[in-house]
C-alpha cells in the first residue's frame, strides 16, 4: 500500500515546492526529479540506467537484497552485464553518456530518522548566520546524517567537510578533537563557509554548488562565462574539478529539500528519532577518559554518543580532555558527573596536565606559532612553556602536551546560540571543578 501512494505522490506530485529561496531553473527540474525518485522510490537493490545529461531512464535493475549495503556493490558483475547489453543497444552518443546509479530509498529514510536527534540544533545554528534553514537539506546528500561518515576525498562528518575547509572555517581537528564530526559545531564550520561564500557569489545555487567543488573555482567559472546562472555554468564551463557530481550537487540538494520538507508525504508513517537531551559540564583541569570512566562519571556509550568528536585516540587514553572543553552528559546527569568527578585521586588530575601527545621535531625554520598550527595546538601554551614569543623559531624535540590541543566552546555556542532561538534547551552556566 505504502509503494503504491509514493508512485501516486511521484506521478501526480512531482514537483512539490521547495523554498522560494532557491530558484529551480527549468533546465535543472529533471535532474531534480531524478533525484527525488532516487531518494524516494527507487531502493538500495535497484540500479538505474540513464542518461547522464537528459536523465532518460533505461531501465532499472532488481538485485537481491544486501543487508545495510548497495546490492550494486556485492553484485558488479550483474550491473557490469546489464550496462553493456543496454550501452550496445544504443547509438555512440547515447552510450557514452550512460550511466548507472543505485537507489537510496532505504539510506535516505534511516538518515531522515536520525535526523530527529540533531536537526532542530543545526537549523538554529544556521538562522544564527543568517542562512535559511533550509539548507539542512544539504546533509542529506553529504552524509545522510550518519556523523562518521567519510569520503575518498577526505572529507568528514555530517556536513562533509575536508580538513581545509573545517580550519578556516573556524572549526578544529587535531588529535583530540575532529569537529567536522559533531553536529553542532561542525553547523557553525558549514554556516561560515556558506556565508562567507554567498557574500563572494551572489546566489544559492552557485553557493552551494561551491560547497561541492570550492568556492575559487566556483568564481572562476561564473567570471570566465560571464554569468551566474548555474545552468549556463553546467552546459558550458569545463574543468576536471567540474564533473557529474558537482554538476548534480545543486539538483540533489533541491530534491532532498523537497523531500525533507514533505516527508510525511514520501515517507508516510516514518517517525523521526527524538531530538537529543542533554547538560554541558566543563572542569577547570584535565582528565583523563578513563578516569572518567573509572569513576562511573559517565559510561563509555554515553560519552560517545554525545560527544562525537572525540577522537579515537582520546577515547582509548593517549590524549586527555582539555581545561574548559564542554562534555556532553545525559540530561539530569550534571550533578552526578560533578560528584564522581570529585572521587578522582588528585594525583591523578595532575598527572593529566602533563600527558605527552607527541613529540614535533623542529629544524629552526619555523615559527612556534606555525609548530602550533600544524599540531592543533594553543601557540601561546606553547611559548609560555619555552619562555620565548609565538616568532621564536626553535631547533630539536618540541613536547606537545595533550592539554593544549585547541577547541570550539561548545557551553559558548550553547549559551549564545541554542538557548536563544530553542527556549526548551537553555542551558545554564555549567559548574567547574
Amino acid at each position: 500500500m505504502r509503494k503504491i501512494l509514493a508512485i501516486l505522490i511521484l506521478v501526480l506530485c512531482p514537483n512539490l515546492a521547495v523554498s522560494s529561496l532557491f530558484s529551480l531553473p527549468e533546465r535543472l527540474k529533471p535532474n531534480v526529479d531524478f533525484w527525488t525518485k532516487i531518494y524516494s522510490f527507487y531502493d538500495t537493490n535497484q540500479v538505474v540506467f540513464h542518461d547522464l545529461e537528459n536523465f532518460k531512464i533505461y531501465d532499472v535493475l532488481e538485485l537481491p537484497k544486501v543487508v545495510n549495503q548497495l546490492s550494486s556493490q556485492v553484485y558488479k558483475k550483474e550491473v557490469k552485464n546489464k550496462l553493456k547489453q543496454i550501452s550496445d543497444s544504443l547509438d555512440k552518443d547515447d552510450a557514452k553518456r550512460l550511466r548507472a546509479q543505485s537507489g537510496l530509498k532505504s539510506q535516505f529514510a534511516v538518515g531522515l530518522k536520525i535526523s530527529g536527534r540533531y536537526v532542530d540544533e543545526m537549523k538554529a545554528i544556521l538562522k544564527s548566520f543568517d542562512l535559511p534553514s533550509d539548507l539542512i537539506a544539504m546533509v542529506f546528500v553529504e552524509s545522510l546524517f550518519n556523523l562518521s561518515a567519510s569520503s575518498g576525498a577526505g572529507a568528514s562528518g555530517p556536513w562533509g567537510l575536508i580538513k581545509e575547509t573545517a580550519q578556516t572555517s573556524g572549526i578544529f581537528v587535531n588529535r583530540f578533537t575532529d569537529e567536522r564530526l559533531d553536529p553542532v559545531v561542525a553547523t557553525v564550520g558549514a554556516a561560515q563557509f556558506l556565508k562567507k561564500t554567498k557574500e563572494r557569489l551572489g546566489n544559492w545555487p552557485l553557493t552551494i554548488t561551491a560547497f561541492n567543488c570550492g568556492h575559487n573555482g566556483m568564481d572562476r567559472a561564473a567570471k570566465n562565462l560571464g554569468t551566474n546562472q548555474l545552468e549556463v555554468i553546467i552546459d558550458q564551463h569545463e574543468s576536471p574539478i567540474f564533473g557529474f557530481a558537482s554538476k548534480n550537487y545543486y539538483a540533489e540538494v533541491l530534491a532532498a529539500m523537497r523531500i525533507f520538507d514533505n516527508h510525511e508525504k514520501y515517507f508516510p508513517g516514518l517517525t523521526k528519532d527524538q531530538p537529543w537531551n542533554y547538560d554541558l559540564v566543563q572542569l577547570l583541569r584535565p582528565i583523563e577518559v578513563s578516569d572518567l570512566l573509572t569513576s562511573k562519571a559517565i559510561s563509555k556509550t554515553d560519552l560517545i554518543s554525545f560527544n562525537p568528536g572525540l577522537t579515537k585516540r582520546t577515547l582509548e587514553g593517549h590524549e586527555v580532555i582539555p581545561a574548559n572543553y564542554a562534555l556532553r552528559v545525559p540530561k539530569g546527569y550534571k550533578d552526578l558527573f560533578y560528584d564522581k568527578v570529585k572521587g578522582i585521586p588528585n594525583k591523578n588530575r595532575e598527572q593529566a596536565q602533563w600527558k605527552i601527545s607527541t613529540k614535533y621535531h623542529a629544524k629552526g625554520n619555523e615559527t612556534l606559532e606555525l609548530i602550533a598550527k600544524k599540531n592543533g595546538i594553543d601557540s601561546q601554551f606553547l611559548a609560555d612553556r619555552l619562555g620565548e614569543s609565538t616568532r621564536y623559531r626553535p631547533k630539536g624535540a618540541i613536547i606537545i602536551r595533550s592539554q593544549a590541543h585547541r577547541f570550539s566552546p561548545l557551553l559558548e555556542i550553547g549559551k549564545d546560540i541554542l538557548a536563544s532561538i530553542i527556549p526548551s534547551k537553555i542551558i545554564k552556566n555549567a559548574n567547574q571543578d
